[in-house]
């Protein structure tokens, strides 16, 4: 009993999040409204009586009633009261809203898979005409305050892990220097190697990969999709950040030949819109790869929101109780 009054006053400190069952709860208050509505309505249409004849009915109603609409009030009050509280009730234990607590999850493991291709080393589309996507995506790692284990996997046209999952500070800025061929974009063998560095328990990977990709990369969404279905089963959550606009180009050669180098999404649409980020200035960017370590390193928890059935339970009583207050006071 004390710990679910401690739930309950603690979910009075937070805003819903979500309901479980968002048409039940609809439904509730639907049906509450309308039993509501059909009291008023059979209430306003119900006429005053009285057990004596008397000339003047409208001085015997003044007389006996001096405010009709104030009685009117007082009377139908415990009945809406009543259907209000079962409605409110029915929304919390039919619905059942929710809300979300955070807390940082130190033990949290987080691979980031780093495209280090030509297109991530030389297009300079964000803004600043001296910072590439790679070295703003570097720029971002090295100053996210990130509280678990993390590790570094770079993809070109071969991949390397340049941190194990765990390396400290010194590290982890020393592996974002590109050390792979940047000709090339073999961004799924660098997944499959950053996942094969998550830890197992009970069948299931622990942890998150973070892919930073402008999307240039040698294979189809058809194998990322293949991929994505794969990742889910094995357990694995799966963030995307895409850095880079869809008119971006870079020069190549002593002849300095433009090369198309647009950053593009769709090919990581598999895993899913709302795992997918795109950012196409270096603010964009920081910001995007910082919240993405920071909620890969949070531990989310859905609790039951708890005031509809306060307020339910509230109002429930308080119709019963004033009910029978005026019966037996004889107020009715």
């Amino acid at each position: 009993m004390a710990e679910l009054t401690n739930q309950i006053i603690g979910s009075l400190a937070h805003f819903p999040q979500g309901i479980d069952h968002p048409i039940a709860a609809a439904v509730s208050m639907v049906v509450a409204g309308t039993v509501g509505l059909v009291e008023r309505g059979v209430h306003e249409r119900t006429a005053e009586t009285y057990g004596i004849q008397f000339p003047n009915q409208a001085l015997l109603a003044q007389s006996v009633t001096p405010d009709l609409k104030k009685v009117s009030r007082e009377r139908l009050a415990p009945a809406l009261a009543v259907t209000a509280g079962l409605g409110f009730l029915a929304l919390q234990f039919l619905g059942h809203p929710t809300y979300e607590s955070t807390t940082l999850n130190r033990d949290a493991n987080v691979m980031v898979v780093q495209d280090a291709s030509l297109s991530m080393l030389n297009t300079k589309d964000l803004g600043n005409p001296d910072l590439t996507r790679l070295a703003a995506l570097n720029s971002a790692l090295q100053t996210a305050n990130y509280a678990g284990k993390l590790g570094i996997v770079q993809s070109g046209a071969s991949f390397k892990t340049t941190a194990p999952l765990g390396s400290d500070r010194k590290t982890l800025v020393q592996a974002e220097r590109p050390q792979v061929d940047p000709n090339g974009g073999n961004l799924l063998g660098a997944i499959d190697s950053a996942v094969s560095q998550l830890p197992i328990k009970n069948g299931k990977h622990e942890g998150s990969v973070v892919v930073i990709s402008d999307g240039t990369i040698d294979q189809s969404p058809q194998d990322i999709a293949v991929v994505a279905s794969a990742l889910k089963k094995a357990g694995v959550t799966i963030k995307v950040v895409v850095p880079g606009t869809p008119q971006g180009k870079y020069q190549l050669g002593a002849n300095k030949q433009q090369i198309p180098s647009g950053a593009s999404a769709d090919v990581f649409a598999a895993f899913g819109s709302k795992n997918i980020i795109e950012a196409k200035d270096a603010k964009t960017i920081n910001t995007a790869i910082k919240e993405t370590l920071v909620d890969a390193g949070t531990n989310h928890q859905n609790h039951t929101w708890y005031p509809p059935g306060v307020l339910g339970a509230l109002l429930l009583g308080g119709g019963i109780v004033l009910d029978k207050r005026q019966r037996a006071t004889r107020i009715i």
